[in-house]
């Protein structure tokens, strides 16, 4: 069984798989990210690395590490991982390509509703007790209905905001 190194927090039901498994695994944990010399003294003996966009992987953290096969990253990229020097050490990357999508365009539709409709302002006046009463207007927001919501970037995460604001009835502008 390969020796494996967790280098930044994922959810328990991972650690939880692992152990159910019967991984030989070890996982970070400090607090804060692992520096780059903490993740170098443990990977002196692992051969798989499953990891986060939060640690980078370079080529200097390769070089300590003789007996890895597997970099495993938990994110939908892998811009922390020097790959060309993996490639020339025959280390195999991995990454989760849709891990993010639906939380992510999820949160972003989240974020543009609550602009439209003030609710931070909103909660920091009911919070500040600062709420006198009701009045027609007050706090009056927008609709996201019949609105023109501009993407920047049609990927998978891109597509997956359009089609969550295309149920609010609002036209979608995109660029590649």
């Amino acid at each position: 069984m390969a020796k494996v190194y967790i280098s930044a927090a994922l959810p328990k039901s991972a650690n939880a798989a692992l152990q159910k498994a019967g991984v030989d695994f070890e996982a970070y944990t400090g607090s804060g990210l692992i520096t780059e010399s903490d993740l170098q003294t443990h990977l002196a003996h692992t051969e798989v690395l499953i990891t986060a966009l939060s640690t980078p992987v370079t080529a200097a953290t390769l070089a300590k590490a003789p007996h890895l096969k597997l970099i495993a990253n938990y994110g939908a990229g892998f811009n922390n991982i020097d790959v060309t020097a993996a490639k020339a050490q025959g280390v195999l990357v991995t990454n989760t390509p849709k891990v993010s999508t639906t939380s992510t365009a999820e949160v972003t539709v989240a974020l543009i509703l609550a602009v439209l409709h003030r609710v931070t302002e909103g909660d920091r006046l009911m919070r500040g007790a600062g709420f006198a009463g009701w009045a027609p207007t007050f706090f009056l927001g927008h609709e996201l209905a019949g609105k023109t919501v501009g993407i920047i970037g049609m990927g998978q995460i891109g597509q997956a905001v359009a089609k969550r604001v295309h149920a609010f009835d609002a036209k979608i502008l995109y660029t590649q």
